[in-house]
């Protein structure tokens, strides 16, 4: 997997820290984003890595960067505070710093992949309740098939 190269990185995510997160959501992290929280739990990427060219992934309204990658303590407290906006199979990941999240899919059908949550776009409440993909998700877009993935598809921001 490609190094994300981050200004400021937090402290390695503890094996609790990671069970508690795991546990938290009743299902296991994917491997390769599991691995890099035990290097680097979270942090501020830097302006080489932080941003992905929107133009190759259909129907997404805005570009994507990503601000600031969230601790395992963040994206536990990032989904409660979201009160089911954004689904449980979604794991909040990423803050592109304008209330939009790169998220991580933990169940089902999207385990594994990585999306991005457009809040300007959410569904009606009634749609929420939904445990899956589909077409009523507007504001949901699939961006790489794994953490891997999206790492290797960082690169520099246009507005550095």
């Amino acid at each position: 997997m490609k190094t994300i190269e981050m200004l400021r990185a937090n402290p390695a995510a503890s094996e609790d820290a990671l069970r508690i997160l795991e546990h938290t959501f009743g299902a296991e992290l994917p491997a390769d984003y599991r691995a890099w929280l035990q290097e680097c739990n979270g942090g501020w990427p830097d302006n080489l890595n932080n941003w992905i060219d929107d133009s190759a992934i259909p129907g997404v309204p805005n570009c994507i960067g990503v601000q600031d990658f969230l601790s395992t303590d963040r994206i536990i407290s990032t989904h409660r505070e979201y009160g089911g906006r954004i689904p449980r199979y979604l794991l909040p990941i990423g803050d592109d710093g304008d209330g939009n999240y790169v998220c991580l899919g933990i169940l089902g059908e999207s385990r594994g992949g990585i999306y991005y949550w457009d809040h300007e776009n959410e569904p009606a409440a009634f749609e929420l309740l939904e445990e899956k993909l589909s077409s009523e998700h507007t504001n949901i877009h699939f961006i790489a098939k794994s953490f891997s993935d999206f790492a290797e598809k960082l690169g520099p921001s246009p507005y550095r």
